[in-house]
Formats: structure tokens, C-alpha cells, sequence
């Protein structure tokens, strides 16, 4: 009687310029955002969009020059009509031939959940929105899943082929970068304006009824398209796990510009916050008939927003300063 197992095809990347010890969570979609959005995670340049059939990295230094801006009056020279000059680039990893139709299991749940109040279409406000460690997107290729995985501070993605399935099937190819190339480790090495992405070499084994066996496994590209080729026959019983790391920058960080300064609750539950926010008049969300709809300073202004005792409905916002 022949052994039938499943083929696991373990191709794990992580991000690294400046990693945090914070914990690194998915934030799936739940139509707060543009439909084309699975889930993201938050960079200290701007953040990881995890796509249908790709991960794009919107990269920005916004955050970085706001706070150099705004966040030490001792060490830069404030003028209030300065305009600042941010730098962008997105770089997109496309899997070629993707088959995936949406399925995915979610599990790893953050003990903390998100509100999303955006804009003034109610449709869009989501909320008691709990983010993920661990996500399995099933039927990302015929006999495929991908498997994505933050426990451990950066992005781990891997393939899991079952039993018939071939794993040359799965492809990818970046568009955007500045450049890219294998060095003579064998990492995959992706350029752009803020840093190297690099998908280290990866290392695999097959895994049997009765133990598992390393095996030998790199990159391959050609034409702009990156592949994997594995040295040994794999056993159709056999469970193939290939293991790369990639790694760019921190995966923690607000990507908001508005900062949080005092928060209260009143004698109902009802929650009040206040803080410091940035922008030109309507960057800020306000209610109707707030005391004050537009951010008469400029670029800096305060916000006041209350919130009802369990933080999913806006009961009001208004900005709250002058010139």
C-alpha cells in the first residue's frame, strides 16, 4: 500500500532594516479599504499591501519627515508655511498564474480589535476588527496554499503542496524595483530608493512518514521571473518544505499622522481622545455641526473626537485650535 502525504512547499520571507520587538500583525480587509486589499501590515516606510495574487510595498518616508518636522522644536528650525518633500516608491511582487478565489483561514487572533470610521459613508465603518498572525490562503495555486505567518516579528510566507501538485508552478516577478539580481550567496536581492529588499537563499527538506530529509534548493531567475529549483526527485509521499527569510524594514508603526495626546472616559463609558493633527483642512474627520469643521492653523491643529463606551461609533469629532 503506497503512502499518500501531502507536499508542504515552505517558501518563508521576512523584512528586516530596522525590525521592533512589537508585534507584527495582519490587519485583514473587511471593506473599509479598496477592494484590491487583502490585508496589510504596517512598515516604518510606509506599509505591506498583501494583494490577490501579490504583496506590494507602498515604501514613503511621510512619517519619517513629519516627525523630524513637528517632533523636536529644539532641533529643527520651525517655519510655519514650509512645505516638506516626501519620497515614494512602489514595488510589487506579482505570482504569475495565481489561482487563489478568496478562501483564507484566519487564526493567531490579536487580543486588541480596530475601529475604522472612514469618510462619511457608513458602509465603510467597520468595526470590532481583530487582526491576524497566521493566515492560510487556500487554492493559491491548484494544489496549493500559501501560508503567512508573523509570530516571530517579520513576514514568513510559505507554500504547502499537496500530493500530485508540482511546485514549479509557483512564480513571481517584481516590477517597480530599482534593480535586482542574486547575489553570491544565492539571496534574491531587490533595489529601491529606501533599501534592499533580500529574500535570502532558501533551504529545504522533505518530510516522510518516518522522519524528514534535507534537500537541496535556490533561486532561479531568468527574464525577470523568479522560480525555485530543487536538485532531488521529490516522492509523490514526500512533504517538501522550502525555507527563504526576506527581509526590508519594521513591520510596526501607526501610518497615521494624526497623534494621540490624552484619552478619558466620561461618567457613561463614553470615550473622549485628543491629540495632535496634521494636514490641510478635511484631513481630519469631523462630525456634522462640530464646533469647529477646518484646520484654521495650517499644517497643525488639535482634534477632540468622542466615541461610544465600546469604541465603535463616532459620537462626535471636531478640530479644536486657531492660527
Amino acid at each position: 500500500m503506497r503512502h499518500l502525504g501531502s507536499l508542504l512547499l515552505l517558501v518563508v520571507v521576512g523584512f528586516s532594516l530596522r525590525l521592533s520587538a512589537q508585534d507584527v500583525f495582519m490587519h485583514p480587509n473587511a471593506g473599509q479599504w479598496d477592494d484590491r486589499i487583502e490585508y496589510k501590515i504596517e512598515l516604518s516606510l510606509g506599509e505591506l499591501i498583501i494583494e490577490k495574487d501579490a504583496f506590494l510595498f507602498y515604501l514613503n518616508d511621510v512619517k519619517e519627515k513629519i516627525r523630524g518636522h513637528h517632533g523636536d522644536e529644539h532641533t529643527h528650525d520651525f517655519h510655519e508655511n514650509e512645505e516638506l518633500e516626501f519620497d515614494f516608491h512602489v514595488v510589487r511582487s506579482k505570482f504569475i498564474g495565481s489561482s487563489w478565489n478568496g478562501v483564507a483561514i484566519n487564526s493567531d487572533s490579536s487580543g486588541h480589535y480596530r475601529n475604522y470610521l472612514l469618510g462619511t459613508d457608513r458602509s465603510k465603518w467597520k468595526s470590532n476588527l481583530h487582526s491576524y498572525q497566521s493566515v492560510r490562503m487556500q487554492s493559491f495555486y491548484p494544489g496549493v496554499d500559501m501560508l503567512l505567518d508573523t509570530k516571530k516579528g517579520n513576514l514568513k510566507y510559505s507554500f504547502d503542496v499537496a500530493p500530485g501538485s508540482d511546485y514549479r508552478q509557483i512564480k513571481f516577478q517584481y516590477e517597480g524595483q530599482n534593480g535586482i539580481h542574486l547575489n553570491e550567496e544565492g539571496d534574491l536581492v531587490i533595489e529601491t530608493r529606501f533599501g534592499d529588499i533580500v529574500e535570502s537563499k532558501p533551504t529545504a527538506w522533505v518530510e516522510y512518514p518516518n522522519g524528514k530529509q534535507k534537500v537541496e534548493i535556490k533561486f532561479k531567475l531568468e527574464g525577470g521571473i523568479v522560480s525555485f529549483v530543487v536538485k532531488e526527485d521529490i516522492p509523490e509521499y514526500g512533504r517538501l518544505i522550502i525555507d527563504p527569510d526576506l527581509t526590508f524594514s519594521t513591520f510596526t508603526g501607526s501610518t497615521s499622522d494624526n497623534w494621540g495626546m490624552s484619552a478619558t472616559p466620561d461618567i457613561n463609558g463614553n470615550l473622549f481622545g485628543g491629540g495632535t493633527v496634521f494636514g490641510s483642512s478635511g484631513a481630519y474627520p469631523v462630525s456634522p455641526g462640530a464646533y469647529s469643521s477646518s484646520n484654521s492653523g495650517g499644517s497643525v491643529d488639535i482634534g477632540i473626537t468622542k466615541f461610544n463606551d465600546v469604541g465603535t461609533t463616532l459620537l462626535y469629532s471636531t478640530y479644536f485650535g486657531g492660527n
